[in-house]
């Protein structure tokens, strides 16, 4: 296949998927929005997803495209949680460059570059998904750590030695 026509295309196709998942969150989150709480569901996470996309919502976008699982739910959560259009846009178009543009010419200049390639390839795929799991793994090592620094304070009166 041709760098030049894939390339483009699969940009394109990156987009636009994110762009449905977006617009299929922003309408079925209208509906959540008018839904009773129950065991499943609470209003108070869509508010926090909304506050968390209005702070954190580029970074997320972008970053999403490289984790597996995140990288599915971004664009409806983000469409549900009434993240600006404008601004998800915008995010989404550098994501999906950086990300289809990246796999296209990683996987091109490999290709090129070494010889026999398909004869490896399980190793690439597998190298491929240990990376994309590197910022879940590095998150739940900071969260934990976090926790073990933290203590709770004593009572008025009590030392610590007691």
């Amino acid at each position: 296949m041709d760098i030049k026509a894939l390339l483009p295309l699969v940009i394109l196709c990156a987009i636009i998927g994110d762009q449905l998942g977006y617009w299929i969150g922003r309408q079925a989150g209208q509906a959540l929005y008018r839904r009773q709480d129950s065991f499943f569901f609470k209003r108070r996470h869509l508010a926090q997803a909304h506050d968390f996309y209005e702070n954190y919502g580029g970074k997320a976008v972008i970053l999403a495209r490289f984790v597996p699982i995140a990288r599915t739910f971004c664009p409806p959560v983000a469409g549900a949680a009434n993240m600006r259009y404008s601004r998800y846009l915008a995010y989404d178009i550098v994501g999906g460059c950086c990300w289809a543009g990246g796999l296209i010419l990683v996987g091109y200049f490999l290709g090129r570059s070494v010889p026999n390639i398909g004869d490896r390839i399980h190793w690439v795929i597998m190298a491929v998904v240990a990376v994309s799991f590197l910022p879940l793994v590095i998150g739940a090592v900071r969260s934990r750590s976090g926790r073990k620094g933290k203590h709770t304070p004593l009572p008025a009166g009590q030392s610590s030695e007691e």
